[in-house]
């Protein structure tokens, strides 16, 4: 009896070991079944965290991408700012001939004014002479608030005063600025200059770019150290001197060269290029897809501007100069008035013009 007492208690006793392995087993697998739901969840949670840090990285960028660009046009809205101050100078247009001038920043032709087509322009006018002017920019369709004819609540800048000038020029060309018809004086007395407005492309048909601006002044303005004021008579200007001043047009041989020629004198102007023909490109803002016309004569009537161009593959020294006499001489004495040098840099000593 013992002995049946004694396996009855060891079955019990397996049983209820057996019972608690397994029930071990089924609470571990439990248990590890609900660490690996956990774990997932907090790769899923994980893997959302790392795509919302993409995003707000991703849109960092772009907001500093976007900051930079408004920094950028900023940036160049400033640059594109330029300040053109009148005032009254004496300049040396001939060897030891000097003339009395109203300019834009003390010399003439002003400054030239170059910005790219659609950007924004700011030109700020500061008058200090004694009476009042204005400002136009020759050639360029603008709102009349920008050069329309002058009045006292805008565009009338008077002795002392400053005034800004703001606009977006939307066509590439040649164009000009001086005062307004009823400042006319002002424009003969020497207040002008070139105003280029590049195309947005970098594509050029040139590979070299020269502005001659044309223009007048008269002998009873001539200051000739002790000397008076002659008597009248014309002197004409290319760049605000007459030759032999005006700086020589340098090129080399295979270069297209572009001419940006810009009658400001109340003359009509015939030009011969010696040596080689022109292409006339524009005139007068002509579409630039007209035909183009080859010359190896213009005329530049008053106010005309013209863009032309010519292939430079005759090496050697020549002139572009006006037709008419008292035009390409100073009062008969050679060289004067408009005569230019046109000079290859490769040529040779032999021949340099005199």
């Amino acid at each position: 009896m013992v002995f049946y007492a004694r396996k009855i208690a060891l079955a019990t006793l397996c049983v209820a070991l057996t019972l608690s392995i397994c029930s071990s087993t089924e609470t571990n697998w439990a248990s590890a079944q609900s660490m690996g739901l956990e774990q997932a969840k907090e790769r899923e949670e994980l893997n959302d965290m790392k795509g919302d840090m993409s995003d707000v990285k991703s849109n960092i960028t772009d907001s500093l991408d976007a900051l930079d660009r408004l920094s950028k046009k900023i940036s160049k809205a400033q640059s594109n700012e330029v300040h053109l101050i009148t005032k009254e100078a004496k300049i040396e247009i001939a060897p030891g001939k000097f003339a009395n001038f109203l300019t834009y920043n003390g010399k003439v032709p002003g400054p030239t004014l170059r910005v790219t087509a659609s950007e924004p322009l700011r030109v700020v006018l500061h008058n200090n002479l004694k009476v009042a002017t204005s400002l136009t920019f020759h050639g360029l369709v603008l709102p009349q608030g920008v050069s329309g004819l002058p009045h006292k609540e805008g565009g009338l800048v008077g002795p002392g005063q400053v005034y800004a000038y703001q606009f977006i020029p939307k066509q590439s060309g040649t164009y000009w600025y001086h005062p307004q018809v009823n400042h006319g004086q002002q424009k003969v007395a020497g207040m002008y200059g070139a105003l280029i407005v590049e195309p947005r492309s970098d594509r050029k048909s040139y590979d070299r770019d020269y502005i001659m601006m044309f223009g007048q002044t008269s002998s009873l303005d001539m200051v000739a150290p002790g000397a008076r004021p002659g008597s009248g008579q014309t002197y004409f200007l290319v760049n605000g001197m007459t030759a032999p001043l005006a700086k020589p047009l340098e090129v080399r041989e295979g270069e297209r060269i572009r001419l940006r020629m810009i009658n400001a004198s109340s003359s009509a102007i015939p030009l011969f290029l010696t040596g080689h023909k022109m292409e006339i490109v524009s005139m007068n803002g002509s579409d630039l897809l007209e035909p183009h016309v080859t010359r190896d004569t213009i005329t530049l009537n008053p106010s005309d501007r013209m863009d032309v161009e010519f292939q430079a593959k005759n090496p050697g020294v020549w002139s572009l100069a006006s037709e008419l006499t008292e035009q390409s001489t100073n009062q008969g004495a050679f060289p004067g008035g408009i005569a230019c040098v046109i000079r290859y840099m490769d040529a040779g000593a032999e021949k340099e013009a005199p």
